[in-house]
Parts: C-alpha cells; structure tokens; sequence
C-alpha cells in the first residue's frame, strides 16, 4: 500500500511543482512511479522504449520551454542509459528531473538480480540528488512532498540542470486501491519558484551603459540563448544601441526578421586582410558561446574590450578574453539598460562603421549566392533552400557536426523561427528523439536537420517520430560517413582517415524508414528537395527527407568559399 501512496504523492507533487510532461520507459520496478502517472490525467505521457532515446526527448521538451519533464525508469542499467543526454542538459543548463526505481537497500551489493550502485550515478552532472528511502508508515508524507520540491526547485534554479532521485521500492509493487481524494488533500507542503537573477544597478553600471552610446567602433555578438527565452528585450535594445551585429545560430535571432540591415556571419572574420580592419573597440556579448571557431580566432590577438552578458554563473571563456561577465536574466536586464541609453542620432563615424558591416555582408550574400549557383547539389545549397522555405515560427533543431555549421554560414530567411540544438557537449546523439520532444514543448511541427552518423546513432527513435503527437520532418544529409573530418588536417592522411575518420557506408535510410511506416523521399538536386519538403509540410505527418549528397561537392564548395574570402581587401 505505501508503494502507491507514495508514488501517488510524488506525482500530485510534481504537478502542484507544474510539471506536465513525462517520459516513461517500461519495467517493474518503477511500477508505483508509472502506475502513479497513468491514473494521473494532468501530466502527458510519453512512453518511450529506450531510455536513452526517452532522456532525450525530456532534454527537447524542456529546451523548448524552459520546464523540466521527469523521467521515470526501473533499476539498474536502465538508469545509466540517461548519461548521454545528462551530460548535455548538464552543460547547457536545460532543466531535467530523473526519478529512477531502484532495489531496497537490503538487496544492494547482494547479487540481486538487475541491481547496480544506481546512487549518483551521474557524478558531478547533476545539480541536487537524493536517495529516497523505502515507503514507509513511519516516514512523514510531508518530507515526501518537500523532497520533490527540492528537486524541482534545483532543477531549475540558478544553474538549471538535471537533479536525481533514486527511489527504493520494496515488493509487491502493483498498485492498490486507495482513497486519492483524500490523499490528495492533504499535507501538501509549499513549494517556492526560483526567480532568475537580477542584475543590480549600482551607479557604475549605470555609467558604463551610458558610455555604450558614445563608442564608434561597438560590436554586439548574439551568442547561443535558449528557445524558451523572450528574445523582443533582446532585439530592442540591440536596436537601440546601433551597433552592428554578429549573430549566432543558436541565439534564435539570426533567422528572421532583419535588422534594419544586414547581419554579418561569423565565417567573414576568416578573411585576414579585411578582418583587421574591422577590429572594434568594445564588443557587447549577450548569451552563451557561439558555433564558429574563427570568431575566437579573430579575437586572440589585439583582444578588444569584451563585456559579456549572461544567464548561468558558469565560466564560457575558453580563451580568457572577457573583460567583464554579468550574470543576470538577460531579457529584463536589457530592459533595465534601455531606460539609461538615450536615443541619439548616430555621427559620421560610426554610420560609417555600421555601413562596412553591412557591405561585408552584402558581400558575403552574393558570393555564396553565386557558388550556390554553380553548385550541382551540396550541403550549403539544401541548407540555403531549408531555411528559406520555413515557414513562420516553424520550430527547427539543428544536428551536430557539419548541419550546425552549415545553417550558421549559409541559412537566411526573413521569418521568425524557433531555432534549437544540443550544443551544451555538442554530441551527435540522440538527436531524432530531442526533435520529438523539441516538437511537442513548442506544440507544432518541426524539421530536424541531421547527418547521416548522427541518424544512425538515433535510428530506435523513429519509431517515436511515428507515433508523435506533433510531425517531425527529417531532413537528412547522407554523404556516406563524417564530412566534417575532411576539414581537418587528417584529411591528408587518406590511409588512416578514410577508415576510421570518415566512417564510410553503403546505408540508406529510406527503407529503413519506410519499415517503421514512415513516408521518406530521396534527392539529388534542390529543385527535387524544395518539392519534397513543400509536400511534407502539406501532409503533416512525421517523414524522412534522404539528400544523398558527396563529400567531394561540399568540400570543393568551402573551397571555394575560403579563396574569395581570402581575396577580400
């Protein structure tokens, strides 16, 4: 009887915490967890066969709205499918409850079947853990319920991140009949929201702000934010200020509406001759890292003044080039700077500043236009075509690897989007079941943009693609193996990378796809890619868009690309 008690007070807590999403995997142990969640008809229910595939999708979710899903699986190695997508909801600061089922203590260490030291294991990646003991009479309900509160409260608070419980259950573990209603109505204990932090405004911040308005030479750079924050403030103040902009793919600004000119990409600062030319005196950076390595580049040597606003306390400086870092809820600390920055009209100079910003990017348009042109059917060129046929707050999750790359350099369009990715360790994993739970927080059809190694690690989960509430379109780019090494300098040793870099095979993933009674399309040219997509936007199903591109095309591309940066003076 206490078994379900409890389960069923751990779930009524859960939704006076407000969490309404559940990813649920099959097994016995977990039974008072799961039976406590299907009698409950405020929380949705994913069931989700693998679990690693079921953490991803509560990573999607809560990248898509800012809340954490809870996790429900039985013991033993169960739990430790978690890691991969602990790990990534762990660095990138997305919210995530795991309630695992585990043995009574009496059974540990004993040789009981399916049983493993299940107690932090997930070391330093979690922000709170708690082992719940055995249900019992003599354990207050209240303590019960505050434990969840707890939970909640880490998981969200100022370093959000996943948070443990480990839950001991004793047999027999079907559930019983008992009086919820009651249950229910009683001892529930307080539980508190963490507000995000405010950034104070002492004088000296004040006067910095100011001082923002007389600078010429100011760069603001958008670096990664999460989907579920308000970026309007963002765009206000970037407004206001009248800087010209560097805007990451993972800041959800770069696609859509413009700027009232044109947005510079992080790749034009390859360009040496040119790039010391446009060195600032002050860059503005809101948010966390961004996709391109050459803006680190580009910043090592003569490092300007780098003002960096964020919203987690961790340190995202690789090179230890920030010369101040606020940590602050960025949208309403944006808000608070815009009353200390007057509206001023903007002087010669720095109209010219902004005016060489803007040719760099017009540059850069038509120079990628016209080697998309010329290009029989490379990655850029779909990428370009994708982004241009979202449609308004379509909601899109960018994979790993080249895809990320691809859309930060060659993605434009002037629609609003919704734009994800799971950048926190940047793994190519799990990416299929993170746009399923991506799709059902922002509660609309999404594309997931993914390479052909990532879909092969994630293959399982489209089988939830089928079955999900709200479509996933897959677009994915088959170039046979790991495009991304040849940019590397192993590229030059064909004996050791073909092999065991590039990764090789023969697979198509259409009729894999077809087997789950997915509806899938191959391409080889974009005119083929732009019709397939129109008509997986009208039918509003889940399908698999297969581009089966060469390696050798999207290399030639870059190549190409890196010569006429070079040029520029």
């Amino acid at each position: 009887m206490y078994n379900t008690i409890w389960g069923t007070v751990v779930v009524d807590e859960l939704v006076a915490c407000g969490v309404s999403f559940a990813c649920i995997s099959p097994g016995s142990r977990s039974t008072p967890l799961t039976a406590a969640l299907a009698k409950d008809t405020r929380i949705h229910k994913q069931l989700c066969i693998d679990e690693r595939a079921a953490a991803y999708v509560a990573l999607g979710y809560a990248r898509a709205t800012g809340k954490p899903a809870v996790l429900v699986c039985t013991s033993g190695t169960a739990v430790a499918n978690y890691l991969p997508a602990v790990v990534e909801a762990s660095v990138d600061h997305v919210p995530m409850l795991i309630f695992s089922a585990d043995r009574p203590h009496e059974l540990l260490g004993t040789g009981a079947n399916q049983t493993i030291e299940q107690a932090r294991i997930f070391g330093s990646y979690t922000r709170w853990f708690q082992d719940i003991p055995t249900p019992s009479k003599d354990i207050s309900l209240d303590w019960l319920r505050s434990s969840v509160d707890q939970a909640h409260f880490q998981s969200v608070g100022l370093s959000p991140g996943p948070v443990h419980l480990n839950f001991h259950f004793r047999k027999p573990l079907d559930p019983v009949d008992i009086d919820r209603e009651v249950l229910l109505s009683e001892g529930q204990t307080p539980h508190t929201s963490w507000p995000r932090p405010k950034l104070t405004q002492p004088t000296d911040v004040e006067e910095s702000v100011k001082r923002l308005e007389h600078i010429e030479r100011g760069l603001v750079v958008l670096g990664r934010m999460p989907s579920s924050m308000p970026k309007q403030e963002v765009r206000a103040f970037v407004q206001r200020l009248g800087w010209p902009v560097l805007s990451d793919i993972g800041s959800g600004m770069q696609l859509g509406p413009d700027w009232g000119g044109h947005i510079p990409r992080f790749d034009q600062l390859l360009s040496s001759p040119l790039a010391a030319k446009m060195k600032p005196d002050v860059i503005l950076h809101i948010g966390g890292p961004v996709v391109s390595n050459a803006y680190l580049s580009w910043l090592k040597e003569d490092t300007p003044l780098i003002i960096q606003l964020q919203s987690t306390p961790d340190r995202e400086d690789p090179d230890a080039k920030v010369t101040l870092r606020i940590v602050a809820d960025i949208p309403e600390t944006l808000r608070q700077w815009s009353t200390y920055l007057p509206i001023s009209e903007l002087g010669d100079q720095r109209y010219e500043w902004r005016t060489k910003w803007n040719d760099l990017q017009e540059l850069y348009d038509k120079t990628c236009h016209a080697l998309m042109a010329d290009s029989p059917f490379s990655e850029p060129s779909i990428v370009n075509a994708l982004t241009q046929m979202l449609p308004e707050e379509h909601a899109c999750l960018i994979g790993n690897s080249m895809p990320i790359r691809d859309m930060d350099r060659f993605g434009r369009t002037s629609k609003a989007c919704l734009i994800g990715a799971n950048r926190g360790a940047s793994g190519i994993d799990g990416l299929v079941a993170s746009a399923v739970g991506f799709a059902f927080g922002h509660q609309r059809m999404t594309t997931l943009l993914i390479g052909d190694l990532s879909l092969l690690h994630d293959l399982n989960s489209l089988y939830l693609c089928k079955h999900a509430p709200y479509p996933v379109i897959v677009v994915v780019l088959n170039n046979s193996g790991g495009g991304i090494f040849g940019h590397l300098p192993i590229a030059k040793q064909p004996d050791v990378f073909d092999t065991y870099f590039t990764t090789p095979h023969e697979l198509q993933f259409a009729p894999l796809a077809e087997s789950i009674g997915l509806s899938t399309t191959q391409v080889q040219t974009v005119e083929a890619f732009r019709d397939a997509y129109t008509r997986a936007l009208e039918g509003e199903t889940s399908c698999v868009i297969e581009c089966i591109t060469k390696r050798d095309d999207n290399m030639a591309f870059y190549e190409n690309l890196r010569a006429h940066i070079r040029e520029w003076r």
